[in-house]
C-alpha cells in the first residue's frame, strides 16, 4: 500500500476517526493493531519477522542493566546483525549456499527481505547503546516499545528516532488543535508535490539506458540526467519524510525532521546536518563521536593525522554499508569520508570565517562546490562502479560534450518548429530543468525565511492560491496509474 495511493489516504482517514475516539490506553493499543495491519498488507510474514525479534529485543534491553559484563549488550547487538546479514545482505552468499543445498538435493533458497529492516535495526542498537549508557532505563511497558518500533508512519523508511525521546511522545497525552491541523496537512501537500511532481517527474524524463550504458549518450544529456537525478532522489525522500511527519501530526504525535535545504550547505559537515538528519545524527553519535574519544586516548593531540582521517572515513564507510553492503556503497561512502577529511585538513590550515563574515560570492561558490561533489557522488550510489566510472569519464571529457546546434534550434523555434525538436540539435531536455525549477524555489525560500512552512505565514489569499497550485499540479500528474516506489523503502 503505497503512501501517495488513495488506499492509504482511506487506511490513514479510518484509523485516525476510531483513534481520536478511544481514550489513552486504547489509542496506543489502536495504534499499535493499525501498524500491524499495514504492514501485514506488505507481507504478513514481515510482520510475523519483526514481531518475534521485537519480542526477544524487548526482553535483551531488561537483562541489559543487571549485566555485569558487556557480554548482554554484544549479544543483543550481534543477534540483530546478524540477522540484517541473514536478511539484507543474502546476496552475498545466497547463490553458493543455493547451488550447495541443490548439490545435496535440498533445492533452491530465498528469503524474504523485511521492508524498512535497516531503519528498525538502528533504532534497537540506538536503544541498547543508550542502556548501556545509562541514558534511559529500560522499557517496562512491551505495547510502548513495540509501538516504538512498529509505529506506522515510521515503519518503512523512518525518520529514525530515539526511544528516550519518542517513547515519551507515545505515551503522554495527545493534543491536536486547529494549528497542529494545519501544519500537518501542510506538511502532507508539500510531501506529495515533492514526491510526485518534482521527483517522479525528473525520473520519468531519464531513460534507463543513461544509467546501463551512459557512453550511448552525449555529455550535456549525461550531465542534465545527472542533475535530474540528484534533485529526483532528494525530493523523493523529502517528499516521503514530510507526508509522514504530516500524517503522524494527525494523530498528534511529531516526527523528527530529516531534511533542511541539503543543496544549499557550504561544506559537507553542513551537508551531513542537512541530509537525513536523523541517520546522520544517529551515526555522530554512535559512530563518529565514540570513535573519536577512543583515538584520542591514544593520539591526544587533535590534530594528528589519525584523528582527521579516520572518525570520518569510518563514519561513512558505516553510513555506506547501512544503505547496502556492495562496493558501489563503500564507494559512496569513501567519497563523502574523503570529502570531509579534505575539508577538515583544508581548515587547519585556512580556518574558515563564520558564516556573517562571510562574503556573499564566497557562500555561492562554497555551496557550488559542496553541491558538484555531492552530485559526483550520486553516481556510484546509482549505479554500478563500472558504469559510474564510464558516466564520469564521459562527462570529463570534452570530446563527449556535442555541439549543441543553438542557431539552427532558435531559428526553428522562431519559425514555429516544434519545441520537443530538442533532441536533434544536442540539447539536453529542457523539462528537467522546468521540473527542478519548483524544487530550487521552495528550497530557496524556506532557507531564506528559515521556515519549511512559510507560506502559512501569508495572508488567506496567499494561502489559498499555493493550495490551489498544489492541487492543480497533483491532478496533472494523477493520470499515470504507475507507482513508483520511493527510493529508500529498499533500504
Amino acid at each position: 500500500m503505497p503512501i501517495t495511493s488513495l488506499a492509504f489516504a482511506g487506511f490513514v482517514a479510518a484509523v485516525l476517526i476510531v483513534y481520536h475516539l478511544l481514550p489513552g490506553r486504547a489509542k496506543q493499543l489502536w495504534l499499535l493493531a493499525a501498524s500491524f495491519v499495514f504492514y501485514a498488507l506488505w507481507d504478513w510474514r514481515f510482520g510475523l519477522i519483526l514481531l518475534g525479534l521485537t519480542m526477544v529485543n524487548f526482553w535483551l534491553g531488561k537483562q541489559l542493566p543487571e549485566a555485569e559484563h558487556k557480554a548482554w549488550l554484544a549479544g543483543g547487538i550481534g543477534l540483530n546483525l546478524l540477522v540484517l546479514v541473514l536478511f539484507k545482505y543474502q546476496n552475498f552468499y545466497i547463490a553458493g549456499l543455493s547451488r550447495l543445498l541443490g548439490d545435496v538435493g535440498l533445492g533452491a533458497l530465498s528469503l524474504l527481505v523485511p521492508v524498512g529492516f535497516s531503519f528498525y535495526l538502528v533504532q534497537v542498537i540506538a536503544y541498547f547503546l543508550d542502556l548501556n549508557q545509562k541514558r534511559i532505563e529500560p522499557e517496562s511497558d512491551l505495547v510502548l516499545f513495540t509501538l516504538y518500533l512498529y509505529y506506522f508512519p515510521k515503519l518503512l523508511s523512518g525518520p529514525i528516532e530515539r526511544a528516550r525521546t519518542f517513547i515519551p511522545k507515545l505515551a503522554a497525552p495527545k493534543t491536536v488543535d486547529s494549528d497542529l491541523l494545519v501544519e500537518s496537512g501542510s506538511l502532507i501537500v508539500v510531501g506529495l508535490v515533492r514526491k510526485l511532481v518534482i521527483a517522479d517527474s525528473l525520473l520519468a524524463l531519464m531513460p534507463e539506458t543513461a544509467f546501463t550504458t551512459p557512453g550511448e549518450f552525449a555529455a550535456q544529456h549525461l550531465a542534465a540526467w545527472l542533475l535530474g537525478y540528484a534533485f529526483a532522489l532528494y525530493n523523493d525522500f523529502a517528499g516521503y519524510t514530510n507526508i509522514v511527519r504530516g500524517v503522524s501530526g494527525l494523530f498528534g504525535i511529531q516526527l523528527s525532521q530529516n531534511f533542511m535545504r541539503p543543496y544549499f550547505s557550504r561544506d559537507f559537515t553542513e551537508f551531513w546536518k542537512r541530509w537525513h538528519i536523523s541517520l546522520s545524527e544517529w551515526l555522530r553519535d554512535y559512530i563518529f563521536f565514540p570513535t573519536t574519544r577512543r583515538l584520542l586516548r591514544s593520539y591526544r593531540n587533535r590534530k594528528h593525522i589519525i584523528n582527521l582521517v579516520v572518525p570520518p572515513m569510518a563514519t561513512m564507510l558505516v553510513s555506506g554499508m547501512w544503505h547496502g553492503l556492495s562496493w558501489q556503497m563503500l564507494v559512496w561512502g569513501g567519497l563523502h569520508g574523503l570529502y570531509q577529511v579534505l575539508e577538515r585538513v583544508i581548515n587547519l590550515r585556512w580556518p574558515p570565517a563564520a558564516p556573517e563574515q562571510q562574503k556573499a560570492w564566497r557562500r555561492g561558490l562554497c555551496v557550488l562546490v559542496v553541491f558538484v561533489l555531492a552530485v559526483v557522488a550520486w553516481l556510484p550510489f546509482r549505479m554500478d562502479l563500472p558504469t559510474a566510472w564510464v558516466y564520469l569519464t564521459n562527462l570529463l571529457s570534452p570530446g563527449q560534450w556535442a555541439d549543441p546546434q543553438l542557431r539552427r534550434a532558435a531559428s526553428d523555434l522562431i519559425h514555429g518548429a516544434g519545441f520537443w525538436a530538442w533532441p536533434s540539435y544536442n540539447l539536453p531536455d529542457p523539462r528537467v530543468f522546468l521540473v527542478i525549477l519548483p524544487s530550487l524555489w521552495l528550497d530557496w525560500r524556506q532557507e531564506v525565511k528559515g521556515d519549511e512552512l512559510f507560506f502559512l505565514r501569508w495572508g488567506k489569499w496567499g494561502q489559498a492560491l499555493v493550495l490551489l497550485a498544489a492541487i492543480l499540479l497533483l491532478i496533472l500528474v494523477s493520470g499515470s496509474d504507475a507507482q513508483v516506489p520511493f527510493v529508500y523503502q529498499g533500504f
